[in-house]
């Protein structure tokens, strides 16, 4: 009774370390990370000669609360604010803003916003996407690198909230492990003296010692011994099968411990003149050398082909290249497909058009 109460205990503490396991090393690298808030706001800036302006910018608030606000304009001078961020229904809002860097912003029609400190800072509101009314707004590079950020935050937070689970069904599964101790502890209590019996049952019978005389009645034992070390029980033990283990478990355990980070590629799609038509993303959680932790699949672009202005050119396909090729049989494997395996393009992507 009592070993099999020592099994049930064994079997408990098994189906523990089950519950904690089912987080991954990739999951609570992530989950560890600064939980940042970003977003595009919108403000209003009073300069020293009372003229107030429209700013937006790309704000960034701490897990503490602190934020910065960086504007830049279409030259990319930039200005820093500092203030206090809080979220209400989703939406980022920051107040008590303070000129951290001041310098010299340019509109669009060429006149100049001169930032400095001491100056009058309205508080700011999460910009409104397709309504920008700003003196100074947000250029489509910022615009992308708030969507980027936005994605490594949504991924933070759902690792937070997997770890959060796996630890309440961690707790419950000790709790519940606790009760069925105290009752196989109970059970094993009633039939106590039951063991008591059968040692008396053994006192009883002592003639187990006296079995171990005629093993020394018997000498002729002595001549299997002499045999048995000519036999190469000893070479069992020289196949080093436990070296072989050590070598396969850790390779099982590096590769989790170098997914440390989102990794973002860019896809760069050019017209035939090689300019820049248009450009996408992709965000994936990966290793130290950018390789996708998942299988991560990119689907082109939906956006339509650039023109040809050519009348006798006709853009059939994407090609993986810096220039417009010519389709025939030896470009063909430039060919780009549908839906692109991140993992087999490292480093960014860049297409242009193919064309009959």
């Amino acid at each position: 009774m009592l070993v099999s109460a020592g099994c049930g205990k064994k079997a408990a503490d098994n189906t523990i370390q089950e519950t904690k396991a089912t987080v991954s090393t990739e999951t609570k690298s992530v989950a560890a990370k600064e939980l940042t808030k970003t977003g595009l706001v919108t403000f209003e800036y009073t300069d020293a000669a009372g003229t107030t302006y429209t700013l937006e910018g790309k704000a960034v608030a701490s897990e503490t609360g602190d934020a910065t606000i960086d504007v830049t304009d279409a030259e990319g001078n930039k200005v820093t604010f500092t203030g206090r961020a809080k979220t209400v229904d989703g939406k980022l809002s920051v107040s008590d803003i303070a000129v951290k860097d001041a310098g010299t912003l340019v509109k669009a029609d060429g006149s100049k916003i001169e930032v400095t400190t001491g100056s009058t800072v309205a508080d700011a509101s999460e910009s409104t996407e397709g309504e920008s009314n700003s003196d100074i707004a947000a250029s489509d590079d910022v615009k992308q690198e708030v969507e980027t950020a936005q994605k490594e935050e949504s991924v933070i937070e759902a690792a937070r909230e997997e770890v959060t689970k796996s630890e309440e069904n961690a707790n419950d599964t000790n709790n519940d492990t606790v009760i069925a101790d105290n009752g196989s502890n109970s059970e094993n209590i009633n039939p106590a003296p039951v063991p008591n019996e059968p040692k008396q049952d053994v006192q009883e019978t002592p003639t187990e010692p006296s079995y171990e005389e005629p093993k020394q009645d018997t000498p002729a034992a002595p001549s299997e011994p002499d045999v048995t070390p000519v036999t190469p029980e000893p070479e069992k033990p020289a196949p080093v099968e436990t070296p072989t283990e050590a070598p396969t478990e850790a390779p099982t355990e590096a590769p989790t411990e170098k997914a440390t980070h989102m990794e973002t590629k860019y896809i760069y799609y050019l017209d035939m003149k090689g300019n820049l038509y248009n450009t996408d993303s992709i965000t994936y959680l990966a290793y130290e050398d950018g390789t996708p932790v998942n299988e991560t699949i990119y689907k082109l672009s939906d956006k339509a082909y650039p023109d040809s202005e050519d009348q006798d050119k006709f853009i059939i396909y994407w090609m993986f290249s810096d220039k417009p090729l010519y389709v025939n049989d030896e470009t063909l494997k430039y060919y780009c497909p549908e839906n692109v395996n991140i993992s087999d393009y490292p480093g960014n992507i860049t297409l242009s058009p193919g064309y009959l």
